[in-house]
Parts: C-alpha cells; structure tokens; sequence
C-alpha cells in the first residue's frame, strides 16, 4: 500500500486544487470519485454542502463503496450522480479498455464526466505578473508550450503502474481526445493542470 501522506506535496497541490474548481464550476450538487486515494477533493467539497461519494478498493481509505473500477456496474444499478470523476486513475488499465470504462462513467453520470490523466510531455510555461493600478491587484498571463516525449509505453502496469500515457508511443491529446469522443461524450474542456503530467478533460453526457 502506499505511504499515507505520499501526495501531500506542493508538486501535487495544484492539481488537487484544479479539480475542486473544476468540479465547483459545473455547478452541480453530487458527485463520484473512483479512486479518490487519502479523499482531499472529497473532503473539502462535503464541507461545501456537495453529496460526494467514493469509490476505492483500499477499504483504509474508508470509501462509501469498497469496490475497484472493474466493479462499476453494481454501482450504476444503484446510483446517478450529476458528475463522475476519476483523477490519474484511467491510465492503470490498459489503453485498449479506456473506451470501456469511460461508458461505464457515462452511464452513471447525470451531466458530466471529469478525468484527469498522465500526459508525458517536456516544454515550458511563462507566467507573467503585473499590479492593476484600477484595481491594486496582480494580473497574470500564462503561454505553455509543451510536446509530447514520444517515449514508449511504460511497461509497469501489470504491477500496478500505467499501462499508458499521452505523449507515449505516438499518443496524442487528438487521438485520445477522438478516443473519447467516439464513446459519445462531448469534450467541452481539456488543458493542463498546474503540474504539465496532469491533463484534464472536462466531458458532458448526452
């Protein structure tokens, strides 16, 4: 099992705060994370009134249900949540079953599905400030300019590890995103988080 605290990080910091204001920005009142780890997302937005279940196979992490991803459909006979979200989760099943499980997170959400996952990339990002003197704030602009590795598939999934990445092995943000958008979902957002390997895509359900 992994360390508790391992992710408490600054290097992680800003994902996890990504994904409560991407979750808080749809608006929506109920949520379910598969794999939520140590719960910081879940955590926090229960203290905001959200309904906010969870599923994970490490019962220490005291999940509402105590089940792995393969498990989903018992779940979908028992419940529908406004929002289905699954954070560097998908990228621990091999590529050829991504198309498969992410209908079985359609299936179960209301109005959007939200995932994150790994994106090996190399590049830059240029955050520029400057004070507002109408307002006597800072200002920021942000240019990212990244590319994909192109290394090969990693090989540790079997062990627990990823079965895939974007950047890897001629993966692209376009062939994933055509991926996804063959099961039905609408990608309405995609980019990345403040940590460049963690790239969002944000997908209503029709």
């Amino acid at each position: 099992m992994k360390l508790l605290g391992k992710f408490l990080h600054k290097n992680f910091a800003g994902s996890y705060l990504l994904q409560m204001k991407t979750i808080r920005a749809l608006k929506c009142k109920s949520v379910l994370e598969i794999g939520p780890g140590e719960g910081f997302c879940a955590r926090n937005l229960k203290t905001l009134g959200y309904k906010y279940d969870t599923v994970d196979k490490i019962n220490k992490f005291k999940p509402t249900f105590n089940c792995s991803i393969y498990d989903l459909d018992y779940i979908a006979l028992k419940n529908k949540y406004d929002i289905v979200a699954a954070f560097q989760m998908l990228e621990h099943i091999p590529y050829e079953d991504f198309t498969k499980y992410l209908k079985k997170l359609a299936i179960i959400a209301k109005k959007y599905v939200v995932i994150s996952v790994l994106y090996s990339c190399k590049g830059i990002r240029t955050i520029t400030e400057k004070w507002s003197g109408q307002f006597n704030r800072k200002e920021y602009s942000i240019k990212e300019n990244f590319a994909p590795t192109n290394l090969p598939d990693r090989t540790d999934g079997p062990k627990g590890g990823h079965y895939w990445e974007i950047g890897r092995a001629g993966r692209t943000i376009d062939s994933v995103s055509e991926t996804i958008e063959a099961t039905g979902l609408k990608i309405i957002k995609n980019f990345h988080s403040p940590i460049p390997y963690h790239y969002f895509f944000v997908m209503e359900v029709f």
